[in-house]
């Protein structure tokens, strides 16, 4: 698989396979820069903040928000240990949930603060693959 880039847009070659996304990152080191102040560890580009301060003015959704954050934290950060510190560290662990796309925020986040990995590895689905090997 080879990478290249004609006009600004990348061109992707290969050997008629298709090619696994770790295979196209390998040899590229991706480097984000959160301008953000609020940004720490628990909110990665200080998102779950910036949604916070907004008020009425942030319309959602939610959900998007709550996905981006989540995925932003990277494959070494727990999101439920995560979100348990940010809801205490922004005084929203506790009492009813802001009116709006905001509030919806932080029920996912509440929400999220109760399934830690440990919780979170009974319910991995397994694959197609697997079912049909055990039909066999």
């Amino acid at each position: 698989v080879s990478l290249s880039l004609s006009e600004n847009r990348p061109h992707f070659s290969g050997t008629g396979s298709r090619a696994k996304p770790s295979s196209l990152r390998q040899g590229f080191d991706m480097a984000i820069k959160y301008v953000s102040e609020h940004h720490s560890g628990d909110d990665p580009g200080g998102l779950i903040r910036e949604v916070l301060n907004a008020g009425d003015a942030f319309q959602g959704p939610a959900e998007d928000i709550v996905l981006s954050w989540a995925l932003r934290l990277g494959d070494d950060r727990d999101p439920a240990d995560c979100a348990k510190r940010l809801l205490n560290d922004y005084g929203i662990a506790e009492g009813p949930a802001p009116a709006g796309a905001g509030g919806r925020v932080v029920t996912l986040l509440r929400e999220a603060a109760t399934y830690p990995r440990e919780r979170l590895h009974g319910h991995v689905r397994r694959g197609r693959r697997r079912r049909l090997e055990g039909k066999r």
